[in-house]
């Protein structure tokens, strides 16, 4: 496992066991200033990404320990954090699953590592894009109703209902 020290920019989960691909993709990572962590092993995978809370995950499928599609399933019961697939794993078939079970992306070895990073940095633009969206803290209006995301809070702009969490 590598750690970048570096306190600022994205933090990348890279999963790959192949040193020559790793060793690589993660200096074009941080050189582009994201932070890395990597390792090789699909059930530390798992731990990382539990303690850590990565950005996005760069994930291999093939990997000792667990599989990366495996990996993919438990990240998007507990997750929303964007990964990208990353496989020589070039059949239609397996690029389709993954992008069924909840990849945003799939990138087949061998690669681009600069094209990596720029599809790692649009799927960032994306989905923190949709967060800034979604925890908005301007109220909605339709016509004269008006719904108060933050204070829990809708009706008509006379009168307004106080909404309980559904969570």
């Amino acid at each position: 496992m590598s750690n970048d020290p570096r306190p600022s920019g994205p933090l990348v989960l890279f999963v790959e066991d192949e040193p020559s691909i790793s060793d690589i993709l993660v200096a074009y990572l941080q050189r582009d200033g994201l932070r890395t962590v990597h390792t090789a092993d699909g059930l530390e995978a798992l731990q990382l990404f539990r303690r850590l809370r990565p950005d996005i995950v760069l994930l291999d499928i093939r990997l000792p320990g667990m599989d990366g599609v495996d990996i993919l399933k438990t990240i998007r019961n507990e997750s929303e954090t964007p990964v990208i697939m990353v496989s020589a794993l070039a059949d239609d078939l397996d690029k389709m699953l993954s992008l069924r079970l909840g990849a945003d992306d799939y990138v087949v070895k061998p690669y681009n590592p600069a094209e990596v990073v720029a599809r790692v940095r649009a799927v960032l633009r994306r989905t923190s894009a949709v967060q800034t969206q979604t925890h908005t803290s301007a109220p909605l209006r339709v016509g004269r109703l008006e719904i108060d995301q933050q204070a829990y809070m809708a009706g008509h702009t006379a009168k307004a209902a106080k909404l309980r969490s559904c969570h």
